[in-house]
């Protein structure tokens, strides 16, 4: 899962040079309960471009 995030923070830091990026450790709400997860924020990203760049990640 960790890995999974690094490459995925760098792929984003690739697409959009300007883009300032935050990852933080919490606990979120899910189906099943609370979990420990991973949020990343973007910001100066257009919402279609880092969906886009998920998208292609996932390929």
């Amino acid at each position: 899962m960790k890995n999974l995030l690094i490459v995925f923070v760098f792929t984003v830091l690739g697409t959009s040079i300007n883009a300032q990026i935050e990852v933080n450790e919490g606990s979120k709400s899910m189906v099943e309960g609370t979990y420990n997860a991973y949020t990343v924020e973007l910001e100066n990203v257009q919402p279609d471009d880092a969906e886009d760049g998920w998208q292609e990640f996932m390929k």
